[in-house]
């Protein structure tokens, strides 16, 4: 629920009853109707993968704005145009990874979020002599 903006919700329905999704089996379902469904393109996890990324590999772990995926991965799909960026960051560039044997890749999709829209816009100086101070 939280991917979805509740000002394009126009009705949400509730259904108590067992319901078995790929093996799975959910206590419920929810029903989200939108006011403009031809407004979202649903995409699974692996087509963000192919399509925002040059991985080939299969080993790799999924985020969305800085939480993990661990459940319903092959189901879990975001709407195209909720997508801001995609980073990916490699085992190997993390200090106490680079001599291990598991080699994988870590994919953070940062979605159009207020608190990410701000940051896209904020530019970092580091560094530690002052500059035109006299």
């Amino acid at each position: 629920m939280e991917y979805i903006d509740p000002n394009e919700i126009e009705s949400i329905n509730v259904v108590k009853k067992d319901t078995t999704i790929n093996g799975v089996l959910y206590r419920g379902q929810i029903n989200i109707t939108s006011k403009n469904p031809k407004k979202y393109d649903f995409i699974s996890l692996e087509q963000i993968k192919s399509e925002f990324t040059k991985i080939k590999s299969n080993d790799v772990i999924y985020m969305v704005n800085g939480a993990f995926i661990k459940d319903n991965i092959d189901t879990f799909k975001l709407d195209r145009n909720y997508i801001l960026k995609v980073e990916v960051t490699n085992s190997e560039e993390f200090y106490n990874l680079k001599e291990g044997n598991a080699k994988f890749d870590i994919i953070n999709i940062l979605g159009k979020t207020k608190e990410n829209l701000e940051n896209k816009n904020k530019i970092l100086l580091r560094g530690h002599e002052a500059i035109g101070v006299k």
